[in-house]
């Protein structure tokens, strides 16, 4: 099962994902991935890092500003180390049977096939997991398309809480209502 957890730019995905993993991962659900909180910089524009879930590792993925060995990627320059990074921890989240899978965020660099673009298809056709990403909400039904997605669950973070969503989760996949404790 597929989810897409949709809103605008800066409207929130990250910080929405973030609580839902603690909250599933209270309730003993094996949850794995990462998140890419945004910075603000002393110029104004945004950087990313990406990190582990659980939060215990983070490295900066990417910048609007050019930086040495960054790769060019279109409006924002990727730092190859991270996305070496990210592809680790979907390949440890798969190995050890993460019972949920969160990529944030999946948008114009993967419909473009750079970034986590390899890595999804890989996840998509060998992960048998719920598999949760973020897409702002004007990239959802072309990601839909891009990786035939036609059956995934998009959730707007503007109507539901992080801290409820367990409850959602059991009532729409009853693999994951299995998992989580009554």
């Amino acid at each position: 099962m597929t989810f897409i957890v949709t809103g605008e730019r800066g409207g929130g995905k990250t910080s929405f994902l973030e609580q839902l993993a603690q909250s599933l991962r209270k309730q003993d659900v094996k949850v794995g991935g990462f998140i890419s909180p945004g910075l603000i910089t002393i110029d104004g524009n945004k950087d990313f890092d990406i990190m582990d879930i659980t939060g215990k590792t983070k490295m900066p993925l990417s910048s609007r500003s050019g930086k040495e060995n960054y790769l060019d990627l279109g409006k924002f320059y990727f730092n190859p180390e991270a996305l070496i990074f990210g592809e680790k921890i979907i390949g440890d989240a798969m190995n050890e049977n993460c019972d949920i899978l969160i990529m944030d965020e999946i948008g114009p660099v993967e419909l473009n096939q750079n970034a986590w673009f390899r890595i999804l298809k890989k996840v998509i056709y060998e992960y048998n997991g719920t598999l949760v990403l973020s897409v702002r909400r004007r990239l959802v039904e072309a990601v839909i398309r891009k990786f035939s997605l036609k059956n995934a669950e998009i959730i707007d973070i503007n109507m539901f809480s992080p801290i409820n969503y367990s409850s959602i989760f059991r009532s729409i996949n009853p693999d994951v209502n299995k998992m989580l404790k009554k």
